[in-house]
């Protein structure tokens, strides 16, 4: 069960990566912040999720 977390928290930030790259070339700081921010909790929301259970499609504010 932790491999499957640590699997889906680097398939996670793969998955962020070139949209990061890209982002952070056209924007600020504060836009970059805001971003790893946004990622982080993806994340970590999914981190902590049961893989057994469904994933529903909420998001975290």
């Amino acid at each position: 069960m932790a491999q499957e977390r640590a699997l889906l928290i680097r398939l996670s930030i793969q998955s962020f990566g070139s949209i990061q790259e890209s982002y952070i070339q056209k924007k600020s700081v504060e836009d970059e912040m805001r971003l790893m921010k946004e990622i982080l909790s993806y994340v970590n929301f999914h981190a902590d999720t049961d893989p057994d259970e469904p994933v529903s499609n909420t998001q975290i504010n």
